[in-house]
């Protein structure tokens, strides 16, 4: 089977790589006797979805004698791997893997073959929450996402954010509004909510977002959107459309949770002014 050069830890191929995916993994590899070693197995992060955790927990393997053949006669087998939640020891995950011997710089050639529970987190919240219309193209994605189908996911997220161009800046613009933004900026941002594609939209405003909103190292989310949704769905092959959808999904929903803290700061500010100036006149 054919498999791309770079090499990935066992843990983030566990935790990031979607099914039906195969990957160059660094392992260690304990050797043992009759042509098999035992696999040393990574613990793994996940989102554990019990009532007593619901967020990112530490899960560990159940069993550790994941073995591996040492020898090519054995070019591809099955293993079933076990995980459960340090937290709760209640949730767990079962990973079905499909194995080639590995190599002398102890890399292993892994296909993710399936996952129960499914791949990927619950849909994120802060999208849900800021863009709460019309969201069938994002929920499409995201379960073509978590099936590992690359060119659909990107197709669907790109539909999703082409379809919310209007939405997206009318968030922008309140968050710009809340933090004070200068006319020229609010002005930039109404000429960018006319125009007629995504494109022209972020070419009106490149520099018009509101500093809160930016990502690490500065950098305009919308200008990063635009940039990873331009290129055509076409040009890559399903995994690396794969890697492009995940990346606009987790831009998507960081700008979104973002511009949704900004405003219930803003909400949660002007209640204190409020109250504090009540307290002052000694109005009820």
């Amino acid at each position: 089977m054919s498999v791309p050069a770079e090499r990935i830890s066992l843990q983030k191929f566990l935790e990031y790589v979607a099914p039906l995916q195969t990957r160059q993994v660094e392992v260690m590899v304990t050797e043992r006797s009759n042509s098999r070693g035992v696999l040393k197995l990574p613990s793994i992060q996940l989102y554990c979805n019990g009532s007593d955790c619901l967020g990112t927990r530490w899960f560990d393997p159940t069993d550790s004698t994941c073995y591996v053949h040492l020898s090519s006669d054995r070019y591809e087998y099955p293993e079933f791997v076990l995980y459960e939640c340090r937290n709760c020891d209640k949730v767990s995950k079962l990973y079905a893997l499909k194995l080639e011997f590995p190599r002398a710089d102890r890399t292993l050639s892994v296909r993710k073959v399936g996952e129960d529970p499914g791949f990927g987190e619950p849909r994120p919240d802060a999208v849900v929450d800021v863009l709460a219309d019309e969201l069938d193209f994002f929920n499409k994605g995201y379960r073509a996402e978590c099936n590992g189908l690359g060119i659909g996911a990107f197709a669907y997220y790109r539909r999703f954010v082409d379809s919310h161009k209007d939405k997206i800046l009318g968030q922008i613009r309140k968050v710009a509004v809340t933090q004070n933004a200068p006319p020229d900026i609010i002005a930039g941002l109404d000429r960018a909510a006319r125009t007629s594609s995504f494109k022209r939209a972020v070419e009106e405003m490149k520099e018009g977002i509101p500093p809160i909103l930016l990502l690490k190292g500065g950098h305009n989310p919308l200008t990063l959107l635009y940039t990873a949704l331009s290129e055509g769905v076409h040009e890559d092959d399903d995994e690396e459309c794969l890697e492009r959808a995940q990346d606009v999904r987790t831009v998507l929903t960081e700008l979104a949770a973002r511009t949704k803290q900004a405003l219930e700061d803003s909400k949660a500010v002007d209640a204190a002014v409020k109250r504090l100036l009540q307290r002052k006149t000694g109005s009820p």
